[in-house]
């Protein structure tokens, strides 16, 4: 069961996102849309869904090149990572791997910039 204070917080809202994998740093900015997820940085941009209550939720991110750049996962172009998290209220911390390399760890801490309706 959603919980309503955690659909409100997290729908159609804008974030920033610092996240490391392999022991490098990254950062994105992240709109989160009633449970779909748009995004991107310099190198890749992202999609997915996402899904929460109380104040758990889960992700499934699929991340794609589209230009040439370093990046925190080496040479992929595209991979889907999964995250489970906790969400506060102008905060929410990730963990995940990739799905098809499971040792690829993924951390990220989401903060909230602003609100889009």
């Amino acid at each position: 069961m959603t919980d309503r204070n955690e659909v409100s917080r997290m729908k159609k809202s804008l974030w920033s996102a610092q996240y490391r994998a392999r022991n490098k740093l990254s950062n994105a900015i992240v709109t989160l849309d009633n449970g779909r997820i748009y995004g991107g940085n310099a190198v890749f941009y992202f999609t997915g869904t996402y899904d929460s209550n109380q104040t758990r939720t889960s992700a499934r991110v699929i991340i794609k090149r589209y230009a040439d750049g370093d990046s925190i996962l080496g040479d992929i172009d595209e991979a889907v990572v999964l995250l489970s998290g906790t969400i506060g209220d102008t905060h929410i911390f990730f963990a995940g791997y990739l799905e098809d390399q499971p040792e690829t760890k993924f951390r990220a801490k989401m903060e909230k910039l602003a609100d889009l309706e």
